[in-house]
């Protein structure tokens, strides 16, 4: 069954890479600034019980603090989101495409954008005349 043999030596493979990251965390846990940390976490005492009060206050402690967040999020985007704000930066982000940074207009693209409009008016109008609608 060649099915099986691949899938065992997938396990093999992935065995011998996991082995490979298990050696190489054991070197690096052999350090001696490694060693010294890892002691001092031994050293440390365990964290006093909590009682079932105490969690369901941070519960609420938690909860005020999202539900104060949320909050402060939906204010925000109404505010960037809001048509106004978005036809002003658009706006803003036209009147900078043709106005220089000393406040004067950039005739190179003033004439571009001309020139598109001009051209876009020709072949609608030879279009029209070409294949375009009779009147009778």
């Amino acid at each position: 069954m060649a099915g099986e043999s691949q899938g065992k030596d997938v396990v093999a493979l992935g065995t011998a890479h996991g082995q490979k990251a298990a050696d190489k965390l054991v070197k690096a846990a052999d350090q001696p600034a490694v060693r010294k940390s890892l002691k001092a976490d031994k050293k440390a005492p365990p964290p006093a019980p909590r009682s079932v009060a105490d969690i369901q206050a941070d519960i609420e402690s938690t909860r005020d603090n999202l539900v104060q967040t949320v909050s402060q999020l939906q204010v925000a985007v109404k505010e960037a989101v809001s048509p106004k704000r978005i036809i002003s930066v658009q706006v803003t982000k036209v009147k900078n495409f043709y106005v220089d940074e000393y406040g004067g207009i950039r005739p190179e693209r003033v004439a571009g954008t001309v020139g598109v409009v001009v051209s876009i008016v020709v072949v609608r109008r030879v279009g029209r005349r070409i294949f375009g609608k009779k009147k009778d």
